[in-house]
């Protein structure tokens, strides 16, 4: 097939090597010449000119929105980093650009293809969770920021740690424990004022088929894998990391994980993902990570800005 990459900065170009390892033919698309070595400043003029059969929306958060349904317009499929959008008002003109396309829409929430949240995916699929509880703690610091002048700005990037850095904690979240019902939080900046203008540390909790809580920040001196934890009905308890699964304290045996691909971050299942969706696009099948699968943790993140501590529904 032929790929098109819209954006080339660091999770852009994990897209353009692992589609050309996949043995896709790749165009791209970038405002910045030395990023672009020759390819397309305008996304449109690319889909006018090449006519690809799949894009891949790797550009900043607010740009989102107008690309996937412009794409999808042009009947091409799309698959698209997260977050989906960052407005209320996005994922709905999104989800009705989808519902009309030929093409389908998939967004890259790569962490449930880690070996061990199909793992957990597996296990707990059918169980009564009563609680869950998730801690994401990373460093980001004033050079991160300052790299690209739209992080850590509302308008660029909607927001901070919840609709960055921490959306694949909340996804996986939502994944396995269900949607909330009612949602409190409270968001603030406890080591990134002088930096940002969005929030670098927040704490939720939700109530809906179980008892949520999650604590996010990018206010740490160093980067901890984020862990979710588990408490089931029948007194089991599981614990989920990016690389590791127990339960009630015993490791569970998995499938070695892919090697990460640009940062360590990322982990290694962007091929994964990426995979599936092509395999979904060639056997007519429906991608499982759909528009509405991929608004889930938006929803959720934009119920949490607008919270203020307040208990509300979602």
């Amino acid at each position: 097939m032929k790929a098109a990459v819209i954006g080339l900065g660091n999770i852009g170009r994990v897209h353009r090597t692992l589609l050309e390892d996949m043995g896709h033919t790749v165009v791209v698309c970038d405002v910045l010449p030395e990023r672009r070595e020759g390819g397309y400043a305008d996304w449109r003029e690319m889909l006018a000119r090449e006519h690809p059969d799949v894009v891949h929306v790797c550009t900043p958060h607010a740009l989102h929105a107008d690309m996937v349904a412009g794409c999808l317009a042009e009947g091409a499929h799309v698959l698209c980093e997260k977050p989906l959008c960052i407005r209320r008002e996005e994922v709905a003109r999104i989800l009705q650009a989808e519902r009309a396309a030929k093409g389908q829409l998939g967004v890259c929430l790569q962490n449930r293809y880690n070996p061990s949240s199909r793992a957990a995916k597996s296990l707990l699929t059918g169980k009564t969770i009563v609680s869950a509880c998730a801690m994401h703690a990373w460093r980001r610091d004033a050079a991160y920021y300052a790299a690209d002048a739209w992080r850590g700005t509302w308008r660029g990037e909607g927001g901070g740690v919840l609709i960055n850095q921490a959306l694949h904690t909340v996804d996986l979240m939502l994944w396995i424990a269900g949607m909330p019902q009612r949602l409190a939080a409270q968001t603030g900046q406890l080591a990134l004022a002088q930096t940002i203008e969005t929030e670098d540390t927040a704490m939720l909790r939700w109530t809906g088929e179980a008892v949520c809580t999650l604590y996010a920040t990018t206010g740490c001196g160093a980067d901890f894998a984020p862990v979710l934890l588990f408490a089931l009905q029948d007194g089991t308890r599981v614990e989920l990391a990016p690389d590791a699964l127990r339960v009630n304290g015993a490791d569970v045996p998995l499938r070695a994980p892919f090697p990460s691909c640009g940062k360590p971050c990322y982990g290694g299942s962007h091929r994964l993902l990426m995979e599936d969706f092509y395999r979904c696009i060639a056997d007519g099948r429906r991608f499982s990570i759909d528009g509405k699968e991929g608004a889930k943790s938006v929803e959720v993140v934009l119920a949490a800005y607008e919270s203020c501590g307040r208990e509300i529904v979602v």
